[in-house]
């Protein structure tokens, strides 16, 4: 049996010390104040208030005290105990020592328990189980002190209370192991903390706080019950701490104050029951805190709220309601702070203040609230569903000045008025999904520094009204600029700017909206070797007047859509299009199309300086070529579309370097040249040459209007209908030229030919005064004249008519001659043929002006080296002459003259029928030759 030492010298000591140790309620067993052992089980206790003997420790049913008193430290021990069930515990240190329980192992149970009621006190759990049925008490009266410290063992209580007097301190910490109770008093006159830094915490009825109370959670775990209260409460304040708190529907939380995540991660999930706030909630209070909410149903009322302090800060709220008086983003440089709406509704009394970190705010389509200023964000994230056509609309009430915006989830943002500042990216489609993520600008002014987004999404910008200015890039997967009726649109790109779209739409098909692009300088194209897709409708106008454009496909559409280069280079990869509308080249812009090249739908193309190469074919169907300037060139066939096409060419140079070159319509100025080489065909339904055209392959002209001049070398000349005053120079044998219709030539037309050089004109031959038909050597060498239609000849003067060619007429052919015109002094000077004459067809004589058929009058009609043939047929119906006159041709293959007779007497029918037979003799021997 231990002794008792009792260190009091004398008996005042002593009686002070027991006076002052005295209970205020009587207890079943005491803890000897001088007892030495340390263990509870030991025989430490006595029966009274005394200092008697000694006896066993407290048994099942008795009410136990624990009181030292004295300057040094007193540990107990619990272990191996019996377990006994205590119907009390109070435990008590009334001097400046501590008195301390250390729970080992093994169970102590008991109805209630105090540890520091009036004094100072102390149980430390390492093992076992303390299972408290009713209330157990950390500092209840003024000036006292309880600690429970739970190291590894459990904890189980009907009520817990910490802190309760005016004065009195209460302090839990679970580090391991667990504390379950029923209900909590975290302080209510006197201070309280506790501490979760591992292990678990688990209170199923309601948890109250006073004023001066505390808890922070570093570690383990967190189970609420139905109603909680904190005053100030902290999660995750020390680095490296991983901490998740759920509420469910049916629980409600309250606190003054709540940090959630100081220096580690802390994480509230809000399924359903209530959060109220009065004061601040602050989620990364510190600068390596991340503290997340997320807001899935219930409500949430909070006072000011704080995401991201020092550290980062996120709130997501998908369901429920929430209501905050006052809301700071990133309030310190270095924090983040992120607010998520994806459902529910939301209501922010005073909007939101953003810091000096990065703030950013996640709007979801559909979702209810109430903020409308968004004004210093640093990022705007509008978020559509892809299977929704949500359109949000951004109107004066709106100011947005942010640093970054980003729409996706195929939204739709028209903006419709105000201003829209962002400092650095618009960005479209910012999630990397391929919905179409638009945004729509109706009016106002937008202000950006850059558009873009990830290559693979799908951007969209539509510029309807307004005004849009941006800084450096704009990278889109589609742009359209007045777009819809009634829209109009001024846009630029300026130097050192680039726009990388891949489709480009401007104006409306039907007119109705007016487009206009002016490209000063910068970079038009999509990013890669292939180019934009650009097209322009109705009265679209694009002003390209310096700068770089790279389009794989380029089209106008529409009377009134216009692409003007005045400077810069355009480039075309894959297909260029006019289908109406006007591309023109005005100043030193190039242009280069590396495939096919289409003009059609009434169209112009217009070339007046700098240079357009078309490498692949072009097909010119209805529309216009004209070329006055510059230079073009066409590197592969030029084919004829539907439709009416024609090329005017006045001025430049033109190089065609294919093969075949056919279109309706060619007009050359005076001061071009047109060469075609062996083997390049040239097919033109009209041409109209002022200008010098070389040509040495087979050519097909249906309308030729020459007024300048032309060489062909090699290849034979097909003309359906030629009008000439010009000059050509056919150099090369056999048949050089072929007119199928009429043929007029008036007065400077020329022919220069070889002497075997043939030229047949299948229809009818107009020869005015001034033409001249020559060969290299002068009238015996001119070229061969074939006739098989009508030859009309109108000199002025008949002996202006001196053709040094040899002349067949067919037997279709029809020769018309004015008698009027050989009458009086020159009836001797007809027209003159240097070569050979061979008649045949009809003669058709036509009286004229001044024509007086008498007995006796000759007309000689033509002149030439000789004659050959004879006409099958003389048509006098125009040329009708007085009763008792005829026209005696008998000299007409003789000597080319047509005589008026008096009609013979019937003995002189037999000398005339005589001489009709020496005309057809004559006619055969010709022939034979």
């Amino acid at each position: 049996m231990p002794t008792c030492a009792h260190p009091f010298t004398t008996l005042a000591a002593a009686l002070a010390a027991y006076l002052a140790m005295a209970p205020a309620q009587a207890a079943d067993r005491y803890w000897s104040p001088g007892c030495t052992a340390h263990t509870w089980a030991q025989s430490c206790w006595t029966s009274a208030w005394n200092l008697g003997t000694l006896g066993a420790a407290p048994q099942a049913g008795d009410r136990a005290l624990l009181r030292h008193v004295g300057a040094n430290d007193l540990l107990v021990q619990y272990r191996s105990a019996s377990a006994p069930r205590l119907a009390e515990l109070q435990m008590d240190a009334l001097g400046s020592g501590l008195l301390t329980v250390h729970q080992l192992d093994d169970t102590l149970h008991t109805q209630a328990a105090g540890i520091g009621l009036v004094g100072q006190a102390a149980w430390r759990s390492l093992g076992g189980s303390l299972q408290v049925d009713g209330l157990l008490q950390l500092g209840r009266d003024a000036g006292a002190s309880g600690r429970l410290s739970v190291e590894g063992g459990q904890v189980s209580t009907g009520s817990l209370q910490l802190g309760l007097g005016a004065g009195a301190n209460g302090w839990l910490s679970i580090d391991s192991g667990g504390v379950g109770t029923g209900s909590l008093q975290l302080g209510a006159a006197g201070q309280a903390e506790l501490q979760l830094r591992g292990g678990s915490l688990a209170v199923t009825g309601d948890w109250l706080s006073g004023a001066d109370s505390r808890f922070q959670w570093e570690a383990g775990s967190l189970q609420l019950g139905a109603r909680t209260q904190w005053q100030q409460a902290s999660f995750a304040d020390l680095s490296g701490s991983r901490l998740v708190l759920a509420q469910a529907a049916g629980q409600s939380l309250r606190a003054q104050q709540w940090q959630l995540a100081g220096q580690g991660r802390a994480g509230f999930t809000q399924a359903g029951g209530s959060l109220q706030v009065d004061k601040l909630l602050t989620l990364g209070q510190g600068n390596q805190g991340q503290g997340e909410w997320l807001l899935q149903g219930g409500s949430a009322q909070v006072q000011e709220l704080v995401l991201g302090d020092a550290g980062q800060g996120h709130l997501v709220q998908s369901g429920g309601s929430l209501q905050v008086q006052a809301l700071q983003l990133a309030r310190e440089a270095g924090s983040r702070g992120t607010l998520v709406l994806e459902g529910g509704s939301s209501r922010f009394a005073n909007g939101f203040t953003a810091g000096a970190g990065f703030s950013e705010v996640v709007w979801h389509s559909g979702v209810d609230t109430d903020l409308r200023n968004f004004r210093g964000l640093s990022r705007l994230h509008l978020r559509g569903a892809p299977d929704s056509a949500f359109a949000q609309v951004l109107d004066r009430s709106q100011q947005i000045d942010v640093g970054e915006l980003a729409l996706d989830g195929g939204l739709l943002l028209r903006q419709t008025e105000g201003r829209v500042t962002v400092r650095d990216n618009l960005l479209l489609g910012a999630s990397r999904e391929f919905a179409y993520t638009t945004y729509q600008l109706q009016g106002g002014v937008l202000d950006v520094g850059r558009i873009a987004g990830p290559w693979q999404t799908a951007r969209e910008l539509r510029l309807e009204g307004g005004e849009l200015r941006f800084g450096t890039e704009l990278a889109l997967s589609r742009l359209l600029v007045a777009r819809t009726p009634g829209s109009r649109f001024h846009l630029s790109l300026q130097a050192d700017q680039l726009m990388d779209v891949s489709e480009l739409y401007l104006g409306h098909e039907e007119g109705g909206g007016q487009a206009r692009f002016d490209i000063h300088g910068g970079t038009l194209g999509d990013g890669n070797a292939f180019g934009s897709t650009i097209r322009l409708y109705g009265d679209a106008q694009v002003m390209h007047g310096g700068g770089s454009v790279l389009a794989s496909y380029l089209s106008l559409s529409g009377g009134q859509a216009q692409w003007v280069q005045r400077g810069g280079r355009l480039d075309v990869t894959s297909n260029f299009g006019i289908g109406g509308g006007r591309f023109a080249i005005e100043g030193s812009g190039f242009t280069e199309v590396d495939s096919a090249a289409n003009l059609g739908g009434g169209g112009r193309i217009e070339v007046q300086a700098g240079g357009l190469i078309l490498n692949g074919v072009f097909t010119l169907g209805s529309g216009t070529v004209q070329l006055s300037g510059g230079r073009l060139t066409v590197r592969n066939d030029w084919r004829n579309g539907e439709g009416e096409g024609r090329l005017v060419w006045t001025g430049g140079r033109l190089e065609l370097q294919g093969t075949q070159f056919r279109l309706d319509a060619l007009e050359l100025g005076p001061a071009v040249n047109l060469v075609r080489g062996v083997g390049q065909e040239v097919k033109l339904g009209e041409l109209t040459n002022a200008g010098r055209l070389e040509l040495a392959g087979r050519s097909e002209i249906s309308r030729f209007e020459h007024h300048g001049s032309l060489l062909n070398t090699g290849g034979m000349l097909l003309v359906d209908q030629l009008d000439s005053d010009g000059r050509m120079d056919l150099h090369n044998p056999g048949l050089a030229l072929q007119v199928r219709g009429d043929t007029l030539l008036r007065e400077g037309a020329s022919f220069h030919t070889y002497a075997s050089t043939r030229l047949q004109f299948d229809g009818g031959l107009s020869l005015h005064p001034g033409v001249l038909i020559q060969g290299p050597g002068g009238s015996a060498s001119g070229p061969q004249l074939q006739v098989n239609g009508r030859l009309d000849l109108q000199p002025a003067s008949p002996s202006e008519m001196v053709l040094d060619a040899s002349l067949q007429l067919g037997d279709a052919a029809i020769l018309r001659v004015d008698l009027g015109s050989l009458q009086g002094s020159h009836r001797a000077d007809a027209w003159t043929l240097s070569g050979e004459l061979l008649l045949g067809g009809t003669l058709e004589l036509v009286a004229g002006q001044g024509f007086v058929g008498h007995a006796g009058a000759v007309f000689t009609l033509f002149n030439a080296g000789s004659l050959g043939g004879a006409f099958a047929h003389i048509d006098s119906h125009y040329a009708p002459l007085a009763p008792g006159l005829r026209w005696d041709a008998s000299q007409l293959g003789v000597d080319g003259t047509l005589r008026v007779s008096a009609v013979p007497e019937p003995q002189a029918w037999a000398l005339m029928l005589a001489g009709l037979g020496v005309l057809g003799w004559r006619k055969g021997r010709i022939r034979d030759r």
